[in-house]
């Protein structure tokens, strides 16, 4: 997954990065586990649907992951996100809530960036 999503951050903003050389950890915005203060819109059958989509992972510093994000709500999890270096947990601070069509429509954005990274010139 980390590697997916370096190769994302890489065409979204251009920088040199490699899965090899990074530091980031795989962050879950909705949290692996259901139930978490915060995330009480998220039924266990909306849950389960929801956590491991490419759409609710984003590349966090391992320094900013660990108790700042963990499984802070979403509105407080977006200013630790704000502080990162990455694009894709940056741009995380323009959605009002997070929710499963606001993962749907995040996913359907970065399969669209996987598809230019990965074109095939036929």
């Amino acid at each position: 997954m980390r590697y997916l999503l370096a190769k994302i951050e890489k065409q979204l903003s251009e920088a040199d990065i490699s899965d090899e050389a990074m530091t980031a950890t795989v962050e879950h915005i909705l949290p692996e586990n259901s139930g978490e203060a915060g995330w009480e819109q998220f039924s266990s059958d909306a849950h389960e649907r929801s956590y491991e989509r490419l759409g609710n992972y984003s590349l966090l510093e391992r320094s900013l992951n660990g108790q700042q994000a963990a499984n802070a709500p979403f509105p407080q999890k977006q200013s630790v996100y704000s502080q990162s270096q990455y694009r894709t947990s940056r741009d995380l601070t323009q959605y009002t809530d997070w929710t499963e069509e606001t993962i749907a429509k995040r996913q359907a954005e970065m399969a669209r960036i996987a598809k230019s990274v990965w074109s095939l010139v036929v």
